[in-house]
Order: structure tokens, then sequence, then C-alpha cells
């Protein structure tokens, strides 16, 4: 078991590029090497707390500057900060990029645009739900479950191009996607994105699984994590688990959800994003004929889909407003 574990550790610093060096490491069922927490046992990767209160000082110290011009210096430090907290911090990558975007402008000082606001309060919430990323990527077959019991399930947030949610249920072969309102895009972030994506697939299968225990792949961690844990931090997620078990206490479903990272879940991916001949292609790829396959358009035939979908969306936007009113202290506080 000791070789297993130092197998793992090996293997997942050499994914992340982490270098060990004598006297950095300390080896045991919580590895630290240089700042990051290996819980083997786990299976989680995360920053160690002395670095999460770091990073989290540098959240609250933009936030206090909020509104008023910021030298470019503070925002490289945090983009320092972020060189090595990103492997181990959700939702880091792309907003990686996109402040390395911004620290290209041709100004000594700049404004916070919305964007930055956006993703940083995104970060601050995913951090609430979730102590890091997994270490072992493909998930281990699920146990007394038959292939016919999982539903695959993603969502994409992009600024330039319109985002989606789509999935596909294995019981019945159909592959679906939903492109998002304008608005849905402009306030949700991805977490809570992903999280209505993961019940609409519910929803759409709960009929033809009457009765059964259900696999739900994500490869949106703060989700997952919140359904395991049952009482999510963030009142968006407690209202979606909310819905998700009422759905499972209708058709008598036991949902499990489970990690998966996006290099697999390639089909539910590709639907996310309008590829839908891209995701049709993989499922030939696995054995799937074109005749078993079924795609389902929920903007075109919204009828087919959950009833309360869009309410659902709106619902999750006033909360949103109504946190982000509460965090300006605009308003005392807030009911969710």
């Amino acid at each position: 078991r000791t070789l297993i574990m130092m197998n793992t550790l090996w293997s997942t610093c050499d994914q992340f590029n982490l270098k060990l060096a004598p006297d950095k490491a300390v080896f045991g069922t919580r590895c630290t090497v240089i700042g990051f927490e290996f819980r083997l046992k786990s299976n989680r990767f995360s920053l160690t707390e002395n670095r999460l209160h770091l990073f989290a000082a540098w959240l609250r110290r933009l936030r206090g500057l909020r509104g008023r011009r910021i030298a470019k210096a503070e925002l490289r430090s945090l983009a320092g900060s972020l060189v090595w907290a990103r492997p181990a911090l959700p939702g880091a990558g792309q907003f990686y990029k996109r402040l390395f975007g911004l620290l290209n402008a041709p100004t000594r000082t700049l404004i916070q645009p919305p964007w930055l606001e956006f993703d940083l309060d995104q970060i601050e919430d995913v951090m609430n739900e979730t102590n890091g990323v997994a270490m072992i990527r493909t998930p281990p077959p699920p146990d007394n479950i038959s292939p016919a019991q999982v539903l695959w399930t993603d969502a994409a947030r992009e600024i330039s191009e319109p985002s989606a949610m789509g999935g596909f249920t294995t019981a019945t072969g159909q592959l679906w996607k939903l492109t998002f309102d304008e608005q849905h895009v402009r306030h949700l972030p991805i977490h809570v994105l992903e999280a209505v994506g993961s019940v609409t697939a519910l929803a759409l299968a709960a009929n033809s699984l009457r009765g059964q225990s259900v696999v739900v792949y994500c490869d949106n961690q703060a989700w997952v994590e919140s359904v395991r844990g049952g009482s999510p931090k963030d009142p968006r997620l407690r209202e979606i688990l909310a819905v998700q078990n009422q759905i499972c206490k209708q058709y008598d479903l036991k949902v499990h959800i489970k990690y998966v990272h996006t290099d697999t879940n390639i089909v539910a991916d590709a639907a996310s994003r309008h590829r839908m001949d891209e995701a049709i292609a993989e499922l030939a790829r696995k054995g799937w004929a074109p005749e078993d396959i079924s795609v389902l358009d929920l903007n075109a035939q919204p009828e087919r889909g959950p009833g309360d979908l869009a309410l659902l969306l709106d619902r999750m936007v006033q909360i949103t407003v109504a946190r982000t009113l509460h965090r300006k202290k605009l308003i005392e506080h807030t009911w969710a």
C-alpha cells in the first residue's frame, strides 16, 4: 500500500510539473510538497492552509480596490500567486490566461474590468466548496451499476461564443444540449451552470431509470463535492441540490455523483460546445450505432425538457445579483 501511495504521489507531481527535492516533502497519508498537499486516502490535491490563507488575502485586497485605479504591479503579484495556486485550484486556469492578457495592456494603472470581479468571486465561491482537485483523472468503474445507469454531463461558459450545457444518457441513447441565454452567462459562474446541467440530465433520464441507482459523471468538482457533502455553502448550489433531491424522491432514484476529468468526458464536453457531430463520432468510436442515438435540442424543443428549467436559471441569477449587492454592502443581507 505504501508503494502505491508513493507511486500516486510521484505521478501527480510529474503531471503538474512539481519538483521533489530533499527536505522539501513530508510523506504520510497526507504529503506536503512546497506548499501543496496530497491527501492520498481521499485522492485530493490541494494547497496547504497557509497558501490558501495567502491567496484569500489577495482576494480581499483586490475586492477592497474595486472601482479604483490599481497599479499593474498589484495584479502581477496576484499572477505570481496563481502560478503555484493554479494546479490545485479549480477554475483558476482560464482566469489565469485572461489575467495575463490584461497585464499586457500598455498602461501602468487600470480599473478592474467586470470579468475580473466575476472571476474572483467565482474562485472564492469554489474555494469554499472544495478542497482541491482530484489526483486520479479516470474514475473507477461504478459498483453494481450497469452502463445503462450512467449519465454524462457538462457545461461551457465562454465569453466570445454561445455557451451551452449538454450530456448523454446511456439508457436511452439521448444526446442533448441547451444554449444559455446571455443573462445567464453574464451572471452565473461555471460551477452553477454545471450543477444545473447535472440536474437537467437527471430530470431527462428520471422516468426511464425509475427505481434504480444512477451514476452522474461531471467534471466540475465544486458541484461534485457539494452533492457528496450534502450541505453546500453556496445558496445557489443548495437550491439546485434541493431540486435534485425532489427528482430522486419523485422517481425513487438513488444518485451517485462522480468527478471525471474533461479529457474523459469527451461526449458531454463536445455537446456543451455545440460540436454535436464530434460527440456522435466519439459515440460511434465507443460502439454506438447511429440509429441508437437521438439528438435533443432543448432550445428548439423546450417542451421535451424539464418544465421549470428556465425558472431555475432565472432564480440562480436572482440569488447571484443579491449576493453581489450584499458583497458591495448595498444591501444588509439576503434570504438565500
